[in-house]
Protein backbone atom coordinates (compact mmCIF):
# COMPACT_ATOMS: atom_id res chain seq x y z
CA UNK A 1 0.00 0.00 0.00
CA UNK A 2 1.42 3.33 -0.67
CA UNK A 3 2.47 5.56 1.82
CA UNK A 4 1.12 9.17 1.96
CA UNK A 5 3.34 11.61 2.44
CA UNK A 6 2.91 14.12 4.97
CA UNK A 7 2.02 17.91 4.04
CA UNK A 8 4.91 19.39 5.51
CA UNK A 9 7.19 17.05 3.68
CA UNK A 10 5.42 18.00 0.25
CA UNK A 11 5.24 21.39 1.11
CA UNK A 12 9.45 21.92 2.28
CA UNK A 13 11.51 19.65 0.92
CA UNK A 14 9.68 18.47 -2.37
CA UNK A 15 7.56 21.26 -4.03
CA UNK A 16 10.69 23.83 -3.57
CA UNK A 17 12.74 21.17 -5.97
CA UNK A 18 10.14 21.15 -8.99
CA UNK A 19 10.18 23.15 -12.02
CA UNK A 20 8.67 26.12 -12.11
CA UNK A 21 6.14 25.57 -14.15
CA UNK A 22 5.22 22.30 -12.49
CA UNK A 23 4.73 24.95 -9.42
CA UNK A 24 2.34 27.49 -11.44
CA UNK A 25 0.21 24.16 -11.95
CA UNK A 26 0.14 23.25 -8.78
CA UNK A 27 -1.50 26.28 -7.04
CA UNK A 28 -4.34 25.08 -8.89
CA UNK A 29 -4.33 21.65 -7.16
CA UNK A 30 -6.17 23.50 -3.49
CA UNK A 31 -6.26 26.73 -1.83
CA UNK A 32 -3.41 25.52 0.83
CA UNK A 33 -1.40 24.91 -2.39
CA UNK A 34 -2.11 28.12 -3.88
CA UNK A 35 -1.53 30.07 -0.41
CA UNK A 36 1.79 28.53 0.34
CA UNK A 37 3.49 29.02 -3.18
CA UNK A 38 2.47 32.02 -3.46
CA UNK A 39 4.19 33.51 0.05
CA UNK A 40 7.12 35.08 0.19
CA UNK A 41 9.72 32.50 2.01
CA UNK A 42 8.66 29.83 -0.63
CA UNK A 43 9.40 31.94 -3.49
CA UNK A 44 12.66 32.63 -1.91
CA UNK A 45 13.18 29.06 -1.33
CA UNK A 46 12.76 28.00 -4.51
CA UNK A 47 14.91 31.16 -6.36
CA UNK A 48 17.34 29.52 -4.66
CA UNK A 49 17.37 26.02 -5.76
CA UNK A 50 16.54 27.27 -8.90
CA UNK A 51 19.38 27.11 -11.53
CA UNK A 52 20.01 30.17 -13.84
CA UNK A 53 18.41 30.32 -17.12
CA UNK A 54 19.98 32.49 -19.81
CA UNK A 55 18.14 35.38 -21.70
CA UNK A 56 19.63 36.52 -24.66
CA UNK A 57 18.15 39.79 -26.60
CA UNK A 58 18.68 39.97 -30.20
CA UNK A 59 18.84 42.98 -32.90
CA UNK A 60 15.48 43.04 -33.73
CA UNK A 61 14.92 43.25 -29.74
CA UNK A 62 12.90 39.87 -29.29
CA UNK A 63 13.77 38.09 -26.34
CA UNK A 64 15.02 34.14 -25.71
CA UNK A 65 14.88 31.75 -23.34
CA UNK A 66 17.42 29.23 -23.02
CA UNK A 67 18.47 26.34 -20.35
CA UNK A 68 22.18 25.64 -20.56
CA UNK A 69 21.61 22.45 -18.50
CA UNK A 70 19.97 20.94 -21.48
CA UNK A 71 21.97 22.29 -24.42
CA UNK A 72 20.16 20.03 -27.15
CA UNK A 73 16.60 21.89 -26.49
CA UNK A 74 16.27 24.86 -28.75
CA UNK A 75 15.96 28.62 -27.20
CA UNK A 76 12.23 29.58 -26.31
CA UNK A 77 11.31 32.90 -27.75
CA UNK A 78 9.31 35.22 -25.58
CA UNK A 79 5.82 36.51 -26.86
CA UNK A 80 5.85 39.89 -25.27
CA UNK A 81 3.03 42.21 -24.50
CA UNK A 82 4.85 45.14 -26.26
CA UNK A 83 5.71 45.98 -29.29
CA UNK A 84 9.74 46.59 -28.98
CA UNK A 85 12.05 47.95 -26.14
CA UNK A 86 15.59 49.18 -25.80
CA UNK A 87 17.56 47.60 -23.85
CA UNK A 88 17.71 45.38 -20.51
CA UNK A 89 19.05 47.00 -18.27
CA UNK A 90 19.57 44.06 -15.48
CA UNK A 91 18.86 40.77 -14.16
CA UNK A 92 17.99 40.03 -10.53
CA UNK A 93 16.27 37.56 -8.15
CA UNK A 94 14.08 36.34 -10.94
CA UNK A 95 12.99 39.95 -12.73
CA UNK A 96 14.48 41.48 -15.53
CA UNK A 97 15.08 45.72 -15.97
CA UNK A 98 14.04 46.61 -19.29
CA UNK A 99 14.44 50.13 -20.14
CA UNK A 100 12.12 51.73 -23.55
CA UNK A 101 13.46 55.25 -25.17
CA UNK A 102 10.58 57.57 -23.53
CA UNK A 103 12.49 56.66 -20.98
CA UNK A 104 9.83 54.04 -19.23
CA UNK A 105 11.50 51.20 -17.12
CA UNK A 106 9.94 47.77 -17.08
CA UNK A 107 9.79 45.15 -14.57
CA UNK A 108 9.72 41.53 -16.10
CA UNK A 109 9.18 38.15 -15.00
CA UNK A 110 10.10 36.45 -18.38
CA UNK A 111 8.59 33.17 -16.86
CA UNK A 112 5.65 34.36 -15.31
CA UNK A 113 4.95 36.60 -18.27
CA UNK A 114 4.02 39.51 -15.64
CA UNK A 115 5.44 42.85 -15.99
CA UNK A 116 4.84 46.26 -14.40
CA UNK A 117 6.06 49.92 -16.63
CA UNK A 118 7.26 52.42 -14.40
CA UNK A 119 7.69 55.98 -15.23
CA UNK A 120 11.12 58.12 -15.19
CA UNK A 121 10.22 61.89 -15.79
CA UNK A 122 13.51 62.86 -13.79
CA UNK A 123 16.85 64.75 -15.54
CA UNK A 124 18.35 63.01 -18.42
CA UNK A 125 20.85 60.39 -17.76
CA UNK A 126 23.55 58.97 -19.05
CA UNK A 127 22.68 55.07 -19.79
CA UNK A 128 24.65 54.78 -16.28
CA UNK A 129 21.90 52.40 -14.61
CA UNK A 130 21.59 49.29 -12.50
CA UNK A 131 19.09 47.31 -11.19
CA UNK A 132 18.78 44.69 -7.97
CA UNK A 133 17.30 43.76 -4.75
CA UNK A 134 17.29 44.62 -1.06
CA UNK A 135 17.18 41.59 1.01
CA UNK A 136 16.49 43.49 4.11
CA UNK A 137 13.67 45.73 2.60
CA UNK A 138 12.47 43.03 0.38
CA UNK A 139 12.18 45.21 -2.56
CA UNK A 140 13.37 45.66 -6.21
CA UNK A 141 15.33 48.81 -6.98
CA UNK A 142 16.78 50.47 -9.84
CA UNK A 143 19.51 53.65 -10.06
CA UNK A 144 20.52 55.81 -12.41
CA UNK A 145 24.13 57.73 -12.18
CA UNK A 146 24.03 61.63 -12.13
CA UNK A 147 27.57 62.97 -12.04
CA UNK A 148 26.24 64.69 -8.33
CA UNK A 149 24.02 62.40 -7.26
CA UNK A 150 21.99 58.39 -7.71
CA UNK A 151 18.56 58.28 -8.51
CA UNK A 152 16.89 55.62 -6.95
CA UNK A 153 13.49 54.04 -7.90
CA UNK A 154 12.30 51.54 -4.90
CA UNK A 155 9.56 48.88 -6.30
CA UNK A 156 7.86 48.73 -2.88
CA UNK A 157 7.41 52.61 -2.18
CA UNK A 158 6.87 52.55 -5.96
CA UNK A 159 8.48 56.15 -6.43
CA UNK A 160 11.73 57.99 -7.34
CA UNK A 161 14.00 59.99 -5.15
CA UNK A 162 17.03 61.45 -5.66
CA UNK A 163 20.25 60.16 -2.86
CA UNK A 164 23.24 62.77 -2.64
CA UNK A 165 26.23 61.97 -1.31
CA UNK A 166 29.49 63.13 -0.44
CA UNK A 167 31.19 60.41 -2.23
CA UNK A 168 29.50 61.26 -5.44
CA UNK A 169 30.85 60.40 -9.44
CA UNK A 170 32.76 63.36 -9.75
CA UNK A 171 34.78 62.15 -6.26
CA UNK A 172 35.15 58.74 -7.74
CA UNK A 173 36.44 59.81 -11.29
CA UNK A 174 35.28 58.45 -15.05
CA UNK A 175 33.26 55.29 -15.84
CA UNK A 176 35.52 53.48 -17.74
CA UNK A 177 35.09 49.80 -19.90
CA UNK A 178 32.17 49.26 -22.27
CA UNK A 179 29.50 48.21 -19.66
CA UNK A 180 27.62 51.01 -18.14
CA UNK A 181 25.15 48.96 -16.36
CA UNK A 182 26.20 48.08 -12.78
CA UNK A 183 27.93 44.46 -12.13
CA UNK A 184 25.11 42.65 -9.34
CA UNK A 185 26.94 40.71 -6.32
CA UNK A 186 24.88 39.08 -4.02
CA UNK A 187 21.68 40.67 -5.39
CA UNK A 188 22.50 44.03 -3.89
CA UNK A 189 25.73 45.14 -4.35
CA UNK A 190 25.91 46.76 -7.80
CA UNK A 191 29.42 47.70 -8.83
CA UNK A 192 31.09 49.56 -11.65
CA UNK A 193 34.57 50.71 -12.97
CA UNK A 194 36.26 53.69 -12.90
CA UNK A 195 39.38 55.44 -13.46
CA UNK A 196 40.75 58.62 -11.71
CA UNK A 197 44.49 60.26 -12.51
CA UNK A 198 45.54 59.24 -8.63
CA UNK A 199 44.33 55.58 -8.55
CA UNK A 200 44.50 54.53 -12.14
CA UNK A 201 41.44 51.82 -12.05
CA UNK A 202 39.00 51.83 -8.99
CA UNK A 203 36.16 49.17 -8.56
CA UNK A 204 33.06 51.10 -6.81
CA UNK A 205 30.24 49.51 -4.99
CA UNK A 206 26.47 50.87 -4.56
CA UNK A 207 24.78 49.30 -1.61
CA UNK A 208 21.25 48.47 -2.36
CA UNK A 209 20.08 48.27 1.41
CA UNK A 210 22.16 50.85 2.74
CA UNK A 211 21.26 53.15 -0.50
CA UNK A 212 24.73 54.83 -0.23
CA UNK A 213 28.25 54.17 -2.16
CA UNK A 214 30.53 51.99 0.06
CA UNK A 215 33.12 53.98 1.68
CA UNK A 216 36.25 51.88 0.49
CA UNK A 217 36.96 50.10 -2.86
CA UNK A 218 36.65 46.70 -3.55
CA UNK A 219 40.72 45.11 -3.72
CA UNK A 220 42.22 44.78 -6.97
CA UNK A 221 44.03 42.03 -8.11
CA UNK A 222 48.09 42.33 -7.92
CA UNK A 223 49.08 44.24 -11.37
CA UNK A 224 51.31 47.01 -12.07
CA UNK A 225 47.60 48.81 -13.67
CA UNK A 226 49.94 51.02 -15.43
CA UNK A 227 50.91 48.78 -17.80
CA UNK A 228 47.41 47.52 -18.71
CA UNK A 229 46.97 47.94 -22.25
CA UNK A 230 43.30 48.49 -22.33
CA UNK A 231 40.05 48.92 -19.84
CA UNK A 232 39.73 45.84 -17.88
CA UNK A 233 36.37 44.20 -18.47
CA UNK A 234 34.35 44.15 -15.36
CA UNK A 235 31.74 40.91 -14.74
CA UNK A 236 30.36 37.92 -12.56
CA UNK A 237 30.63 34.15 -12.70
CA UNK A 238 28.96 32.46 -10.94
CA UNK A 239 28.32 35.18 -8.27
CA UNK A 240 31.80 36.15 -8.23
CA UNK A 241 33.46 39.40 -9.34
CA UNK A 242 35.42 38.73 -12.62
CA UNK A 243 38.17 40.75 -14.31
CA UNK A 244 39.22 40.15 -18.10
CA UNK A 245 43.27 42.20 -18.00
CA UNK A 246 44.75 42.85 -21.02
CA UNK A 247 48.64 43.41 -20.10
CA UNK A 248 51.20 44.12 -22.71
CA UNK A 249 52.12 40.35 -22.22
CA UNK A 250 48.46 38.46 -22.10
CA UNK A 251 45.37 38.46 -21.36
CA UNK A 252 44.06 36.98 -17.87
CA UNK A 253 40.74 36.05 -16.19
CA UNK A 254 40.84 36.78 -12.55
CA UNK A 255 37.95 35.90 -10.42
CA UNK A 256 37.63 36.73 -6.77
CA UNK A 257 36.54 33.88 -4.97
CA UNK A 258 35.90 35.85 -1.25
CA UNK A 259 33.96 38.97 -1.75
CA UNK A 260 36.67 42.25 -0.58
CA UNK A 261 38.96 39.70 0.17
CA UNK A 262 42.06 40.90 -1.66
CA UNK A 263 43.85 37.17 -1.07
CA UNK A 264 41.10 35.42 -2.99
CA UNK A 265 41.71 36.90 -6.24
CA UNK A 266 42.46 33.84 -8.46
CA UNK A 267 43.78 34.04 -11.97
CA UNK A 268 41.38 31.46 -14.05
CA UNK A 269 43.83 31.52 -16.85
CA UNK A 270 45.33 33.50 -18.74
CA UNK A 271 46.78 33.78 -22.48
CA UNK A 272 49.94 35.13 -24.03
CA UNK A 273 49.23 37.47 -27.17
CA UNK A 274 51.41 35.20 -29.09
CA UNK A 275 49.14 31.93 -28.10
CA UNK A 276 45.97 33.73 -29.29
CA UNK A 277 43.67 31.34 -31.37
CA UNK A 278 40.92 34.16 -30.62
CA UNK A 279 40.96 38.16 -29.91
CA UNK A 280 40.13 37.14 -25.73
CA UNK A 281 39.89 40.52 -24.73
CA UNK A 282 36.58 41.23 -26.49
CA UNK A 283 34.84 38.63 -24.90
CA UNK A 284 32.45 39.60 -22.05
CA UNK A 285 32.30 36.05 -19.30
CA UNK A 286 28.83 34.76 -18.41
CA UNK A 287 29.05 31.64 -16.38
CA UNK A 288 30.93 28.32 -15.96
CA UNK A 289 30.11 25.29 -17.75
CA UNK A 290 28.74 23.64 -15.10
CA UNK A 291 30.12 20.25 -16.63
CA UNK A 292 33.74 21.55 -17.37
CA UNK A 293 35.64 23.54 -15.33
CA UNK A 294 37.73 24.66 -18.34
CA UNK A 295 34.36 25.70 -20.16
CA UNK A 296 33.06 29.63 -19.96
CA UNK A 297 29.96 31.15 -21.61
CA UNK A 298 31.03 34.20 -23.27
CA UNK A 299 29.79 36.81 -25.15
CA UNK A 300 31.77 37.60 -28.18
CA UNK A 301 32.92 41.24 -30.18
CA UNK A 302 33.43 40.63 -33.69
CA UNK A 303 34.02 44.53 -34.85
CA UNK A 304 34.02 44.90 -38.94
CA UNK A 305 36.04 47.86 -40.51
CA UNK A 306 34.29 47.53 -43.93
CA UNK A 307 30.85 48.14 -41.67
CA UNK A 308 31.94 50.05 -39.04
CA UNK A 309 29.67 47.64 -36.65
CA UNK A 310 29.78 45.21 -34.23
CA UNK A 311 28.45 41.95 -34.11
CA UNK A 312 27.95 39.95 -31.20
CA UNK A 313 27.68 36.16 -30.46
CA UNK A 314 27.93 33.58 -27.68
CA UNK A 315 30.51 31.02 -27.34
CA UNK A 316 31.86 28.62 -25.45
CA UNK A 317 35.48 29.06 -24.41
CA UNK A 318 38.05 26.12 -23.52
CA UNK A 319 40.70 27.58 -21.42
CA UNK A 320 42.58 24.33 -22.11
CA UNK A 321 43.45 24.79 -25.68
CA UNK A 322 42.09 28.52 -26.32
CA UNK A 323 39.42 27.40 -28.42
CA UNK A 324 35.98 28.69 -28.58
CA UNK A 325 32.51 27.56 -29.95
CA UNK A 326 29.98 29.45 -31.02
CA UNK A 327 26.65 28.57 -29.86
CA UNK A 328 23.83 28.61 -33.04
CA UNK A 329 20.06 29.73 -31.89
CA UNK A 330 17.71 29.15 -34.69
CA UNK A 331 15.89 32.09 -35.28
CA UNK A 332 18.47 34.66 -33.67
CA UNK A 333 20.92 36.24 -35.97
CA UNK A 334 23.02 38.14 -33.66
CA UNK A 335 23.06 38.60 -30.31
CA UNK A 336 22.50 42.02 -28.31
CA UNK A 337 22.54 41.09 -25.00
CA UNK A 338 23.27 38.31 -22.85
CA UNK A 339 22.13 37.66 -19.18
CA UNK A 340 21.68 34.89 -16.62
CA UNK A 341 18.08 34.87 -14.73
CA UNK A 342 16.49 32.58 -12.21
CA UNK A 343 13.06 30.97 -13.08
CA UNK A 344 10.95 32.67 -10.66
CA UNK A 345 7.33 33.03 -8.92
CA UNK A 346 7.84 36.37 -8.30
CA UNK A 347 4.91 38.42 -9.59
CA UNK A 348 5.09 41.95 -10.42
Amino acid sequence: MATKIPMDIMLTEILPKLPTKSLIRFKCVSKSFKTFISNYKFIDLQLRKSHDLLIIKDIDNDLYLFDLDTSKSPATKLTLPWTSFRLVVGSCYGLLCLQEIDPVFRLFNAYLQTYRDILYSGESFSGKSGFGYDHKNKDYKIVLLHPQHVTLYSLKADSWRDVVQKSSLENIGSLCGSNHHGVLVNNHLLHWLFSSLKDNIRIRCFNLCSELWEEDDIPLPEYKWYSISTNPILGVIDGCLSLMVTTTESVDMCVMKEYRNKGSWVKLFGVSHSNYVIPLSQHIPLAHNRESNSGILMMKNSYSSKTNSTTRCLVWYNSNDNTSKEIEFDGITSVSQAFMCKPSLVIV
